[in-house]
């Protein structure tokens, strides 16, 4: 018999947002997504999604917020991250997303609470955070998901992560894992 390999997926927000925003982002239900991902050995232990709330746009951040809550009615973890304006134009930047990211990912791998990690990310601020994981816990698998659109992107967090270890994620997939209208807290 073997081992069930235990997973935790783990989600960066704005790298699913931006490639997946024109079919409504605020409703693709993580967890069924995750769980779809599955090989016949893996079980799907946690779904750990982060983000920030855009304050200054109401009405997205109220979109985004009732999304937040059906995501942690599925058990998705949510960690919060923040924006703060940037440069003397005041524009606003996303902070903490990443290293939140990078923190919970080592954390739970030197508490051995996965067998494989699954990132749904491309972003190369996380390769430093990969290549430690490995580093400290050789043992311990990391599959980079690369998000609809975004296969030429993340080579180099694909190759930190053991290299072949990328999944392109394709729309149509995204598209099957959507919460129900019946799902959604109004």
């Amino acid at each position: 018999m073997t081992q069930q390999c235990r997973v935790i997926a783990y989600v960066d927000g704005f790298n699913l947002y931006h490639t997946v925003r024109y079919y409504k982002p605020n409703k693709v239900d993580l967890w069924s997504l995750f769980e779809s991902l599955n090989q016949t050995n893996e079980e799907l232990v946690a779904v750990k999604y982060f983000s920030a709330y855009a304050q200054w746009l109401p009405r997205k951040t109220t979109s985004h917020k009732r999304y937040v809550k059906n995501l942690e009615a599925t058990g998705v973890v949510v960690k919060l991250g923040q924006y703060k304006k940037k440069g003397p134009k005041g524009s606003w930047e996303e902070k903490e997303t990443d290293i939140n990211i990078a923190l919970r990912m080592v954390m739970d791998a030197e508490d051995d609470l996965f067998d494989r990690a699954k990132l749904l990310t491309v972003d190369s601020d996380l390769v430093s955070a990969v290549k430690e994981l490995k580093e400290r816990k050789p043992e311990k698998q990391v599959l980079i998901v690369k998000p609809p659109g975004r296969s030429q992107y993340g080579r180099e967090l694909v190759e930190a992560a053991g290299g072949g270890r990328g999944f392109n994620l394709d729309a149509t997939r995204v598209k099957r894992h959507m919460f129900r209208a019946s799902a959604r807290s109004e």
